[in-house]
C-alpha cells in the first residue's frame, strides 16, 4: 500500500500552486494537498489537516514564511517548513533558516523541490529516531537523579546494548546484559578489553582521533565497524553521553545494530549497477571486471571469480580470477573437473559450503580438492536460456561466516543478469569473428530475413547511417527510413519476384541528417533452392550527388555572373556621365534653387555606383578601395537598413564603444559582410528575437594569436552581430564557411553567403570567429586591424610584473589541442606546474590521481563526452572545496549562468590574454 504523504500548502498565487503540485505529483511521495492563501486558514489546517510538511511563499499581501514558520514552530514544531519563493537573496535565505526553515527552493528552478521535500521528511524521522535515542538516555540520567537502583535497571534491561568506558584507558568499566549476549563476550572479557578490541583493526585509527576531537558532549557518534566475538562484523549507529562513573570520567554508549538496513542499501545500489553494466559493457572483461566491483560493494568478494563451462566439449575456462592465493591471471581453456565449480554447475544449484561442509564433500568422493581449500566457499550457476554456462563463486581463506543466505540470495537474483549479459556478448563475439572479413568491406553490407527483419550489417554499413548494431538488430528498417517500413516494401516485393533490385533510397542518419544510398539487393537461396534472405550491397550516394548538384549550380552561378558583370558595365556607362555632369553643375555655379535636386541626383548616383560595385565584386572578385571607415557609422548604416527591412518582431540593440578605433576598408564590402551576418540571424529567428550588434576594441597578444592561424598580434576593432534564434549544433559549425554549404530550404539561399564574407575578412588581414549552441543563439565576431595611421596610442604606464606560481599544480581542460598547450606553456612560463586532460573523462581520472596536488582546475565549458557542467559536478564530489575557473568562448556572460551556481571560482572569457589568465588564477589561489 503507497503512503500518502501530505502537504500544507501556503501560496496565494494560483498558478505558482498549480506548477508546485505538478512538480511533486510526478514524484513517489504520492502526496495530498491542502492550499491555503491566508493565516486564518493556515493556522486551522495545521490542527486540522496535520500535514508531513509545509510549503510556504515567502511573500503574501498579509502573511509571510516567517509568519508561517513561527506558527508551525508554536503549533507542530516537528513538522517541516520549506520556503518556495521567487526571491534570490542570501540574506531572505539566511533569515528562513534562522526562524527554522527546513529547506529553501527557488520557482524558477522547481527541479529542486522533490529532493528538498523528501529530505525534510528523511530529516524528520530521523530527529524523530534521535529522539527516541536521547529519550532513554533522558530517562536514564532521570534514573540515576532518582536512584541508583533505578538507573541499573534501565542500563541492564535495555533492549539495545550499552556499555561505560573510561575516557582515559577506554577499558570498559561495565556492560548490560544485550551487549553480553549481542557480542559473545562474558562480562569478565569484557571488563578485561577496550573498546578499541571490538573494533576492526582499520577503524581504530579513526576512533581514537574521533576521541581526541570530541570536546564537546556530542551525543550522536554516526555508524561504526564492530567486531563480536566469533568475527562477525556488524554496523552500528552509537548514542553516547558524557558521565561521571565512581568517580572517573566517563562515556555511556548506546549502541543500534543498523547492518540490515545498510546491508539492504548496499545490495539494492548493488542491483541496480550490476543492470546498468550488462546493459552499457562494451565487452566482456570490461562487464566481468564492474561486475566483481559491484559485488565487492555489497558483499566481501576479495577472492571472485567467473567460471564458463561447456557440456559439450567437456571443457571450462576461468576468463576472470581474483584471489589472493591464486593470483589474477585468468585460466585458459582446461578439462572439467570434480571440484566445487563442476559440482555447482552440473547441479545447476546455487551452493553455501562451510569448511565441515566441504570434507563432508571431500569425503563422499563427491568433489576433489582442487587449489586451496577456503574457510567457506560460495557459488551460483550462471543460466542463461534454461541452460548453465558456467559458475559465479566467492571465497574467504580467513573469515568461516564471511557470507550467509542472504549473500547467497544476492548472487542468485543479480547472477540471471549476469548469465544472460555473458550469453548475449559471447554471441555477439563470435558474430563479430565471423563477420571480421566482411567487416573490411568498403560497402555497407547487410543481411535481411525474407519479412524484411535486419539480422546483420558490417561496420562499413553502421558507421554509413550512424547507428550500433545493437540499435538497429531486429528491425525492419522503420529506424532509418523516413517512410518506415513502406519504404522498402515494395523493393522486398522486387526481390522476392525477379530475384534481384537495384535503386536508390532516401535514409536518414542517427544524427538526423538525410542522406541517399544506393542499394544492390540479391535473393539468398538454400541447397534446395528455397529462398531464405536477402544480401543487400549499399552505399552513400549523397555526396556525390551533391557535388553534381554544386556542379549544375555553380554553371548557373557562372552564368548570373557574366550576365551581372555586363549589366555592371553598362550601369557604370549610365551611371558615369550623370556623376560629371552633377559635378560640373556644381562647380559651374547652378542656380540656387536646382542645387537641392542635385545634390539628391548626386547622392542617388553614388548610392547606384555603390550597388554596381557590389555586384561586381560579386561576379569578378574586383577589389575595393581602401579608405579610413568609423565603425560606428558602419553600424549606423546598417541599424537603419535593419530598421527599415526587418520584421518588426525582431528587436535590435546597439552597443558602440564611444572610442572605437577608426579602421581601413572598402566600405560596400564590409557592408556587404555585415549585411550576410545580419540577414543570417533574422533567419535563425522566424519568431522573433533580439540581434545585438556590438562594436569594441581589443588588443591581441602573442598567446591568443598562437590559438588562432588567421590571427595577428596587435589592435583590433571587434564587431559582433549576436542573435537569440536556434543557435547551431557543432557538426553545422564546422561547415558554415564551405561553398554552397547552407541550412536552408531549396531555393532560399546559395550557401555563398558566409563564404564569400569570410573572404571578404580575410583580404582585410582581419578574422571570423563563430559561437553558438543548439536553442541558445549566434555570435559571429568580425575581427579587423585598427588603422595605424590615426591611433593615438598613449604612454604605457611603467608595467607591473605579471603574478607568477610558486609551483602549485593547476589542472587545465579543453578539447582544444593548440588551446591546451598554449596555456600550459604560459602557465609553466610563470613557475607553475601543469596537467593537461583533454574531455571531462579524462580530468576526472586526472584530478582523482592528483586530487591532493591540484590546487586549481581550468576548464572549458563545451566538450565532447563530457561537458564541463558534468566535468566540475564530477570533481566537486571528488572534493567540495575543488577551486575551478570556467572558460568559454561563447559571447554573453550570462549564458553560462547554469554553471555558476555550482560554485566555480569565477568565468575567464575567450579569447583571454596571458595578464587575464595569470591574474585570475594567482587572485583565486590566494584566496582561502
Amino acid at each position: 500500500m503507497k503512503t500518502e504523504t501530505r502537504i500544507l500548502l501556503l501560496e496565494d498565487t494560483d498558478s505558482d500552486a498549480a506548477l508546485i503540485k505538478r512538480e511533486l505529483s510526478n514524484s513517489e511521495l504520492h502526496p495530498s494537498f491542502l492550499h491555503t492563501k491566508t493565516r486564518e486558514h493556515f493556522r486551522q489546517a495545521l490542527n486540522e489537516f496535520s500535514p508531513h510538511v509545509v510549503l510556504a511563499d515567502y511573500e503574501l499581501p498579509q502573511f509571510s514564511a516567517i509568519d508561517a514558520l513561527r506558527c508551525v514552530r508554536e503549533s507542530s514544531p516537528e513538522t517541516p517548513v520549506i520556503v518556495v519563493s521567487g526571491r534570490i537573496s542570501q540574506d531572505v535565505a539566511s533569515a528562513c533558516f534562522r526562524e527554522g526553515a527546513a529547506g529553501y527552493v527557488i520557482k524558477e528552478n522547481l527541479v529542486w523541490l522533490v529532493p528538498a521535500v523528501m529530505n525534510a521528511l528523511r530529516t524528520k524521522e530521523h530527529l524523530k529516531e534521535q529522539k527516541q535515542a536521547r529519550a532513554i538516555l533522558e530517562e536514564r540520567e532521570a534514573a540515576i537523579r532518582d536512584s541508583e537502583q533505578r538507573y541499573r535497571m534501565l542500563f541492564e534491561k535495555n533492549p539495545h546494548p550499552m556499555w561505560v568506558f573510561d575516557l582515559q584507558t577506554l577499558r570498559f568499566l561495565a556492560v548490560n546484559e544485550k551487549a553480553i549476549a549481542y557480542y559473545g563476550y562474558t562480562e569478565e572479557e569484557f571488563l578485561s578489553m577496550s573498546i578499541a578490541d571490538i573494533r576492526p583493526p582499520e577503524e581504530v585509527p579513526r576512533l581514537l582521533q574521533e576521541l581526541a576531537g570530541r570536546e564537546t558532549d556530542t551525543k550522536h557518534w554516526g555508524v561504526w565497524k564492530h567486531r563480536k566475538k566469533d568475527g562477525t562484523l556488524i554496523d552500528v549507529e552509537i548514542e553516547s553521553d558524557l558521565i561521571e562513573w565512581r568517580g572517573k570520567a566517563a562515556r555511556l554508549i548506546l549502541a543500534n545494530d543498523v547492518t540490515e538496513k545498510r546491508r539492504n542499501e548496499r545490495v539494492q545500489q548493488a542491483i541496480y549497477e550490476i543492470s546498468e553494466a550488462t546493459e552499457s559493457s562494451r565487452s566482456l572483461a570490461e562487464l566481468y571486471g564492474r561486475v566483481h566491483r559491484v559485488i565487492d560493494s555489497a558483499i566481501n568478494a576479495r577472492n571472485f571469480y567467473i567460471a564458463l563451462c561447456d557440456a559439450t566439449t567437456a571443457t571450462k575456462e576461468f576468463p576472470y580470477l581474483v584471489d589472493e592465493l591464486e593470483g589474477t591471471e585468468p585460466i585458459p581453456k582446461e578439462p572439467l573437473g570434480r571440484g566445487l565449480t563442476e559440482y555447482v554447475f552440473n547441479a545447476e544449484r546455487s551452493l553455501l559450503c562451510s569448511r565441515g561442509q566441504y570434507e563432508g564433500l571431500l569425503a563422499t568422493k563427491k568433489i576433489k580438492q582442487i587449489g586451496p581449500p577456503p574457510l567457506i566457499w560460495l557459488g551460483v550457476p550462471l543460466v542463461a536460456e534454461k541452460k548453465a554456462i558456467g559458475v559465479m563463486a566467492v571465497q574467504d581463506y580467513v573469515n568461516p561466516k564471511a557470507y550467509d543466505e542472504k549473500d547467497q540470495l544476492f548472487l542468485e537474483y543479480v547472477s540471471t543478469q549476469i548469465a544472460k549479459a555473458i550469453d548475449r556478448k559471447r554471441a555477439e563475439e563470435k558474430i563479430r569473428e565471423q563477420a571480421e572479413l566482411i567487416n573490411q568491406a568498403g560497402d555497407g553490407i547487410s543481411v535481411r530475413s525474407l519479412d524484411g527483419t535486419l539480422l546483420f550489417m558490417n561496420l562499413a554499413g553502421l558507421d554509413m547511417i550512424g547507428y550500433k548494431a545493437e540499435e538497429i538488430i531486429g528491425t525492419r528498417g522503420e529506424i532509418f527510413y523516413p517512410e518506415g517500413y513502406e519504404s522498402i516494401r515494395k523493393a522486398l516485393e522486387l526481390v522476392l519476384e525477379h530475384g534481384f533490385w537495384e535503386g536508390e533510397m532516401s535514409a536518414r542518419r542517427k544524427d538526423g541528417v538525410a542522406i541517399l544510398v544506393e542499394s544492390r539487393w540479391t535473393l539468398l537461396r538454400d541447397a534446395e533452392g528455397v529462398p531464405k534472405s536477402i544480401l543487400k550491397i549499399f552505399n552513400d550516394v549523397t555526396e556525390r550527388k551533391s557535388l553534381e548538384a554544386q556542379f549544375f549550380r555553380s554553371q548557373r552561378l557562372e552564368s548570373i555572373g557574366t550576365l551581372a558583370s555586363g549589366i555592371a558595365h553598362d550601369l557604370n556607362n549610365v551611371l558615369a556621365p550623370i556623376l560629371l555632369g552633377v559635378q560640373m553643375m556644381q562647380q559651374h555655379g547652378a542656380p540656387e534653387h536646382l542645387l537641392r535636386y542635385i545634390r539628391t541626383i548626386d547622392t542617388s548616383a553614388r548610392r547606384g555606383a555603390s550597388v554596381v560595385k557590389q555586384v561586381l565584386s560579386f561576379a569578378a572578385g574586383v577589389k575595393g578601395e581602401r579608405v579610413q571607415l568609423l565603425p560606428r557609422t558602419l553600424v549606423r548604416e546598417m541599424a537603419s537598413l535593419i530598421e527599415e527591412t526587418f520584421p518588426k518582431n525582431i528587436r535590435l540593440v546597439r552597443s558602440v564603444a564611444p572610442d572605437a578605433w577608426p579602421i581601413a576598408g572598402d566600405h560596400t564590402h564590409l557592408h556587404q559582410v555585415l549585411m550576410n551576418l545580419c540577414v543570417n540571424a533574422r533567419d535563425a529567428m522566424p519568431l522573433g528575437g533580439t540581434l545585438t550588434l556590438r562594436v569594441e576594441n581589443i588588443e591581441l597578444d602573442e598567446n591568443y594569436a598562437r590559438m588562432r592561424a588567421e590571427g595577428e598580434p596587435g589592435k583590433y576593432v571587434v564587431f559582433e552581430v549576436e542573435d537569440s534564434g536556434v543557435g547551431m549544433p557543432p557538426e553545422v559549425l564546422d561547415k558554415i564557411f564551405e561553398p554552397f554549404f547552407t541550412t536552408k530550404e531549396q531555393g532560399r539561399g546559395s550557401g555563398l553567403g558566409l563564404s564569400t564574407a569570410r573572404s571578404l575578412v580575410k583580404s582585410h588581414h582581419g578574422f571570423i570567429n563563430v559561437y553558438s549552441e543548439p536553442d541558445r543563439g549566434t555570435s559571429f565576431k568580425v575581427y579587423l586591424p585598427a588603422c595605424p595611421s590615426d591611433l593615438e596610442i598613449p604612454l604605457a604606464a611603467a608595467a607591473s610584473p605579471l603574478p607568477a606560481g610558486s609551483g602549485e599544480t593547476i589542472l587545465v581542460v579543453d578539447d582544444e589541442q593548440l588551446i591546451r598547450e598554449i596555456t600550459r606553456d604560459t602557465l609553466e612560463a610563470y613557475g607553475y606546474r601543469v596537467i593537461t586532460a583533454s574531455d571531462g573523462t579524462e580530468a576526472v581520472a586526472c584530478y582523482a590521481q592528483n586530487v591532493d596536488a591540484v590546487a586549481l582546475v581550468l576548464t572549458d565549458i563545451m566538450m565532447p563526452y563530457m561537458d564541463g557542467y558534468s566535468t566540475i559536478k564530477a570533481l566537486q564530489r571528488i572534493k567540495p572545496e575543488v577551486k575551478i575557473i570556467a572558460t568559454s568562448g561563447f559571447a554573453a556572460v550570462d549564458k553560462i549562468g547554469d554553471y555558476s551556481r555550482l560554485g566555480i571560482c569565477a568565468f575567464l572569457q575567450k579569447p583571454f590574454s596571458t595578464e587575464k589568465l595569470l591574474g585570475m588564477i594567482h587572485d583565486n589561489i590566494k584566496k582561502t
